[in-house]
């Protein structure tokens, strides 16, 4: 006669659980014929389970294909899951370029940190552009840097942030030494800044020097070319040219730039080159000139005078009148039993037989 505790269940091994094939309930054990797996995508750890609630699903980044197990297997590096319960391991899928996973079982793949890149598909690890270039917003692909930044570990810098008032002209710059200041400025005695460029001075783009005008010209401040550097007033010369003449004596020019001086004209004189006033000389009394350009104006001739300013001519003296030295302002009336010569530089007696009147 068999025992009749042939039917006494035993405690269920881990990963299965009893179900009472009697009463459906799981708080009964005795009489049970054998323990269930638990299913694939779930897994248990608890010895002697009365229930199927003793079976977890697999978590985020985790899979189980196997019903029956007591843990699930984590997806590889450079992949992720983020279902629950996966029972595939298909369930597990690459990083997408750009991001990437360096561990085991991540539910999602980390983006690549700035000037940082993962170009393919199933990346553990990101790699650093390499100099010159920097990491597009991506983070899939690196480019060169562009015209007024420089490349950094990656990363791409402005000019300006690292000195205000620069940038350089080449792409794919890899060092702050390609940022030059901006033309019209220059770099201090030291080095720490770039200043702007004064009148009278210009500084090209891209040397960071400052260089003087040529004497007889002038600039406005931040010039950038020795070409902006024009006549100053009193100078003329040609356009664009790095030097410039004097105004001649007799000229004068009161504008800035290439133009031509301008003459002083008839009745005026200056002796002096380079001069930016409009206002030259007036000739003097007992003087004239009819040229445009005089340095100076001309003295009356004996028997000629001049009593005006700015004369142009000098006038004959009149009959019975006489200027017996040059430059005279006025001519002298010869006295009575005199007379003017005919050249009206001296008086002349009057001969036998004749008298003077009033106009011989």
């Amino acid at each position: 006669m068999r025992s009749r505790n042939i039917f006494r269940s035993t405690g269920c091994p881990v990963h299965r659980y009893v179900r009472s094939v009697w009463t459906r309930t799981y708080q009964e054990l005795q009489g049970s014929s054998g323990c269930d797996k638990c299913d694939a995508g779930s897994y248990s750890e608890a010895m002697g389970a009365a229930s199927v609630d003793t079976c977890n699903p697999c978590g985020t980044g985790t899979y189980q294909q196997s019903a029956g197990s007591t843990d699930c297997d984590e997806c590889g590096t450079g992949k992720f899951s983020d279902s629950i319960g996966a029972a595939s391991i298909d369930t597990c899928t690459l990083c997408a370029a750009g991001t990437f996973s360096a561990s085991q079982g991540v539910a999602q793949c980390e983006e690549c940190d700035p000037g940082y890149v993962s170009s393919l598909p199933g990346a553990t690890m990101c790699m650093m552009c390499d100099s010159g270039l920097y990491s597009l917003d991506n983070r899939i692909d690196c480019a060169p840097c562009t015209i007024g930044t420089y490349c950094s570990m990656g990363l791409s810098i402005e000019c300006d942030s690292f000195r205000q008032n620069t940038h350089n002209l080449v792409a794919g710059s890899s060092s702050s030494a390609s940022c030059f200041c901006k033309g019209g400025w220059y770099l201090d005695f030291g080095g720490s800044s770039c200043t702007a460029c004064s009148k009278n001075t210009f500084c090209p783009d891209n040397t960071q020097a400052v260089n003087f005008c040529p004497s007889t010209t002038q600039s406005a401040a931040m010039s950038t070319s020795v070409e902006d550097c024009v006549c100053r007033v009193g100078y003329t010369g040609i356009e664009n040219s790095e030097h410039c003449n004097a105004c001649d004596v007799g000229t004068y020019k009161q504008s800035i730039g290439p133009e031509v001086c301008t003459d002083c004209g008839a009745g005026k004189f200056y002796a002096q080159t380079a001069r930016s006033s409009p206002n030259c000389d007036p000739c003097p009394k007992g003087t004239a000139s009819s040229q445009l350009t005089a340095s100076a104006c001309v003295p009356c001739a004996m028997g000629e005078f001049s009593n005006a300013l700015g004369a142009l001519i000098c006038s004959e003296c009149n009959p019975g009148e006489v200027s017996s030295s040059e430059g005279a302002e006025t001519c002298a009336v010869c006295e009575t039993g005199k007379y003017a010569a005919e050249d009206r530089i001296n008086c002349e007696n009057c001969p036998p037989t004749r008298i003077v009147n009033k106009v011989s």
